[in-house]
């Protein structure tokens, strides 16, 4: 619950960050974009981004596993209007090893999922994101004498922001909560990222 409010808190700070630069006011000229001037040449855009995952884990998997695991995210989106898209992608872990009394276990993660986004157009070129989605994963953890292979279906909530420096052009960072389980293996996940997107 803490980490859920902690995703939240993250949304709603940048948000007033953003506003509050607007309100302390700039000399001489300064870009602007809104909602109602945002060009957006197409409703498609692709993206990809580095991050990690970092799990809370439990049990067996919290002595032998690595947790943090370093990953890419690579993405597509649809842009229904200004405010609202759906994007669904892929990631993949790197397989990270932690040796525990000279036994070395393997961990990695990877999964699909899809994302319900809205966007809050601010002054700037900034977009206060916020995201609910599902996904569909698989974590692998495996020594020589033990082996977790789950796989779970669950939701997950993000929030970030995006900057705009060039028409087609998009820099992003986020923050996502997955309820993650892996039958008892894990208690739950924070996904970190950041990244860039091109629209056409």
């Amino acid at each position: 619950m803490k980490k859920i409010l902690a995703v939240c808190s993250v949304l709603l700070a940048s948000t007033s960050l953003a506003k509050a630069d607007h309100l302390s006011g700039h000399s001489g000229p300064a870009p602007k974009e809104t909602a109602a001037t945002m060009n957006m040449s197409s409703n498609y855009y692709v993206g990809g981004d580095i991050g990690y995952i970092m799990h809370d884990l439990k049990g067996t998997a919290n002595t032998i596993a690595e947790d943090d695991l370093p990953f890419i995210n690579i993405y597509a989106g649809y842009n229904f209007n200004k405010g609202f898209a759906l994007e669904w992608g892929g990631f993949h872990s790197s397989e990270e090893d932690r040796r525990v009394g000279g036994v070395k276990t393997d961990t990695k993660e990877y999964g699909v999922f899809v994302d319900a986004v809205g966007k809050h157009h601010m002054d700037y070129g900034l977009t206060a994101l916020g995201s609910v989605g599902l996904q569909y994963s698989k974590l692998k953890i495996d020594n020589a004498t033990t082996k977790i292979d789950d796989k779970e279906l669950i939701p997950r909530l993000g929030a970030g922001l995006e900057y705009k420096f060039h028409d087609n052009m998009r820099a992003r960072g986020m923050v996502r909560y997955l309820f993650s389980d892996y039958n008892d293996a894990v208690d739950d996940t924070m996904q970190y990222t950041l990244g860039m997107n091109y629209s056409f």
